[in-house]
């Protein structure tokens, strides 16, 4: 082989691994271990195509995901705790018991998606999307929800004490069955058409709030209208 048929093959093979890590910014080699173990501690997943995985009880705590497809997943148990999830879609995620406390968040896609029994405490969740999806025990305490939409969702029993919720939708959303509001900040929040009859909403910070034919504990509220 000549020293040009060389020099070609290896800026061929050069080319290629520059073309893959362009194309995949994940580590290959962290994706490799999450399939292979389900235990991939502060790994790079970013931008990966996850969807339709099983990954139960997977533990990816610390994990860069930002821009990851997660729609599908299942993620039942799973410690996704301090992570980066940017911008991820976790649409018919399968989430039960799953942990997220501390990651952030932000801009998640939740539409749609049954939540049971999930941590979100101290999450950063900032313009976070919840549409028609269905909480139960979901622990959001502390959480940062600002202009969250959670339009037309369901929270049954969902602890939100001290969440910040300002500018956030909760235009026909359902919350029921104890769901703690309790020193939650819903300032400039959209409450309009909301049913919060059966909610603590003690010390709630509800100022400048929009309230037009909402369900509350004093009754039905037209303020905002």
């Amino acid at each position: 082989m000549t020293i040009n048929s060389k020099c070609l093959i290896t800026l061929a093979l050069f080319k290629l691994l520059l073309l893959t890590n362009l194309c995949f910014g994940f580590d290959q080699n962290d994706m490799t271990r999450l399939l292979e173990t389900s235990n991939c501690v502060e790994c790079d997943l970013s931008d990966a195509n996850l969807e339709g995985l099983d990954l139960r009880g997977a533990n990816l705590s610390g994990s860069e995901l930002h821009g990851s497809n997660l729609s599908g997943v299942n993620l039942n148990g799973a410690d996704m705790s301090s992570s980066h999830l940017h911008a991820v879609d976790f649409r018919g995620a399968k989430l039960t018991g799953a942990n997220f406390k501390y990651s952030n968040l932000e801009y998640a896609n939740f539409t749609g998606t049954k939540l049971n029994k999930v941590n979100f405490s101290l999450a950063f969740l900032l313009r976070a999307r919840f549409a028609q999806a269905e909480l139960f025990d979901v622990d959001l305490t502390g959480a940062d929800l600002g202009r969250a939409n959670f339009f037309q969702a369901s929270l049954y029993n969902v602890n939100l004490r001290w969440a910040r919720l300002d500018n956030s939708n909760f235009v026909q959303a359902l919350v029921s069955g104890d769901t703690n509001l309790n020193e939650a900040d819903l300032s400039k929040a959209n409450l309009s058409e909301a049913n919060f009859n059966q909610t603590n909403l003690g010390r709630a910070n509800i100022s400048e709030a929009k309230l037009c034919n909402t369900k509350t504990p004093w009754g039905i509220d037209n303020t905002g209208c």
